[in-house]
């Protein structure tokens, strides 16, 4: 179909929203992500913005970095009229926030609106004309409607896509190939029932120095050697010092001693076979140092599309950089909010994330309860998972009922006090505090299922 009247279309077009639209992804390259599903270069009217758009995703799809420095120069190569101080403009209009996806969405839809325009103006002018085949006029105009639908068709499924899934699964399990559904944990009671998996929300709990980091790395050392693919963010230690402590639970050498010692023979030769059990292995770091809660969805977003990551571990809420908005927004809406953007992107991207709390103190019982998750309880309700860590050891204390007789030297208490998929239990491993590590233990205390622990919901 051929659609024309390009003068009287051009009232359907916001060129400063264009224009910020790509000031902010010449500012933020990472933003790019967060439009990729619906921004295309004919969500741009300004055929000079059309252009810059072009070669931003250029630079992005070679790698590149994005910047005004590196696109002049294709700019110039595709012989455009740009000017740099045209580019330098359009870098004043910056977006901040959850506004950049506002902006790109109003940019799709106009750019549907121009299409649905000119579709009117193409049946106007070839009903008029008598030369025209009807039939043919019909069918054009159906082609352009589909067009409409058919780019997100493949976002909804039917009843009878869902039920093959769910049957796929029972006769995976009736044959034992796959036992574990999600990414391996390496802790038994949670592997059993499916591991962590695609569009959870698991938030790891407890008081301050009492492992929530050490049980994170934990699990994503045991994932990634089962094959898992993980991103990791921590708002408090480098990359580097995040792998030492993965190689100290591989070899048995304290982090602090391969950070800041000098390793004897013995210690030399497991540190070696340590970094070699790792090497290659799919674990990934942003070395940006930004704790920006924008920021650090739009990386998951980014690693998802650049290593398909199976989940990603954010260290920790407390900590992350988040605009308020409101001099009226309390802390706890704050990070209700965050945990809640958590879970939508890890549904949406198909992933598990990790997010690690903080608990307040309680000096007359440490015992870690969910009322005690800092500064929100809106961070429960939109996990799936919740588990909380207790190590009476720091406190000189003994485990609480019935695990009053349970040795507390290098030991922990897990408790799964929400698990929308992998029901309600509680547990006790144990913990080498040298080298920073959680593990399984069969032979110490005993598995406590709760009256909810078969319920999935």
């Amino acid at each position: 179909m051929e659609l024309t009247n390009t003068n009287s279309i051009a009232s359907i077009c916001d060129e400063l929203c264009e224009e910020s639209v790509l000031g902010t992804l010449l500012s933020y390259p990472i933003r790019i992500n967060d439009s990729r599903d619906i921004l295309t270069r004919e969500c741009f009217f300004n055929n000079k913005n059309k252009a810059i758009y072009d070669a931003i995703i250029e630079l992005d799809s070679k790698g590149n970095s994005i910047s005004i420095i590196t696109i002049i120069p294709i700019l110039q190569g595709n012989n455009s009229n740009i000017t740099p101080s045209y580019v330098a403009e359009i870098t004043n209009h910056v977006i901040l926030s959850d506004e950049y996806y506002q902006y790109a969405m109003r940019l799709y839809e106009l750019s549907e609106k121009r299409k649905i325009y000119q579709m009117g103006y193409y049946l106007m002018k070839s009903s008029s004309n008598e030369m025209e085949d009807v039939n043919e006029i019909l069918s054009n105009t159906r082609k352009t409607l589909d067009s409409f639908t058919d780019k997100k068709a493949d976002q909804y499924i039917n009843i009878n896509n869902s039920l093959e899934k769910v049957s796929s699964i029972v006769t995976s399990n009736l044959s034992n190939e796959r036992s574990i559904i999600g990414t391996k944990t390496g802790f038994n009671k949670i592997d059993e029932k499916g591991g962590w998996k695609p569009s959870d929300l698991i938030i790891i709990a407890a008081e301050t120095s009492q492992g929530k980091t050490a049980f994170a790395a934990s699990i994503t050392l045991n994932a990634i050697s089962d094959g898992g693919k993980i991103a990791f963010y921590s708002m408090e230690m480098q990359h580097q010092q995040v792998s030492a402590r993965l190689l100290a639970m591989k070899s048995k050498v304290s982090s602090s001693s391969i950070l800041y010692g000098k390793l004897n023979k013995e210690e030399l030769e497991r540190f070696d076979k340590a970094i070699g059990e790792l090497w290659d292995k799919n674990l990934f770091f942003d070395d940006r140092d930004s704790s920006n809660i924008d920021v650090i969805l739009a990386s998951i977003r980014n690693m998802k599309a650049k290593y398909d990551i199976d989940g990603a571990v954010v260290d920790y809420l407390q900590i992350l950089s988040v605009n308020r908005g409101s001099r009226n927004t309390t802390d706890e809406q704050l990070m209700g909010d965050v945990a809640r953007r958590l879970k939508n992107l890890a549904k949406e991207l198909g992933i598990w994330i990790m997010a690690l709390s903080q608990l307040s103190r309680n000096q007359d019982s440490p015992v870690p309860t969910m009322q005690r998750l800092r500064s929100s309880g809106q961070i429960a309700e939109a996990a799936d998972v919740v588990l909380l860590i207790y190590r009476p050891e720091a406190y000189d204390k003994k485990f609480p009922e019935p695990y009053t007789n349970t040795d507390t030297h290098g030991t922990a208490l897990i408790n799964i006090t929400k698990g929308r998929n992998i029901g309600l239990s509680k547990f006790i491993c144990k913990f080498d505090a040298p080298c920073t590590y959680f593990y399984d233990d069969d032979c110490i205390g005993q598995y406590m299922p709760t009256k909810e622990d078969d319920s999935p919901f």
